[in-house]
């Protein structure tokens, strides 16, 4: 039986506001290019910068009990991505993205409008992004 869930995620968009400079606004809008525009992802710094940290994503994820887990970066305008499934299967780039698509369907682009400013400000910090999201007992996906 296939069961779709759709996600809505409210977070406090004050957060985007402290110290958004032009390297943020740059991130932001190479985010946005490479989820909501299906621009280019990058496999080389998929390797480079997500690749070593898939075995500790998934201990993760199950530590966190999550439906799924996705990490993404950005670097130097190129963008990469990954996403762990319920059943452990990683997902790279273009297929995370797809995957994510289904995950959020009707609210990919509301979660990610307001994820995308607290990305781009962990990611001009220096950190990877990553969030594990879970099911509540309604069904509904809640990060």
């Amino acid at each position: 039986m296939r069961r779709d869930f759709q996600c809505v995620i409210l977070l406090d968009q004050s957060l985007a506001l402290n110290g958004y400079g032009m390297r943020q606004k740059t991130i932001e809008k190479n985010l946005r290019k490479a989820l909501f525009n299906n621009g280019p992802l990058s496999h080389n710094l998929f390797e480079y910068e997500l690749e070593e940290h898939i075995d500790e994503y998934i201990q993760s994820k199950r530590a966190d009990r999550d439906y799924f887990f996705f990490a993404i970066t950005e670097h130097t305008n190129a963008v990469a991505m990954l996403l762990i499934d319920q059943v452990d299967n990683v997902h790279i780039n273009e297929e995370a993205r797809t995957m994510l698509k289904k995950l959020w369907h009707g609210a990919y682009k509301h979660n990610l409008d307001i994820l995308i400013p607290d990305m781009a400000e962990q990611l001009d910090a220096g950190f990877l992004y990553s969030m594990g999201v879970k099911v509540s007992l309604d069904g509904k996906l809640i990060a």
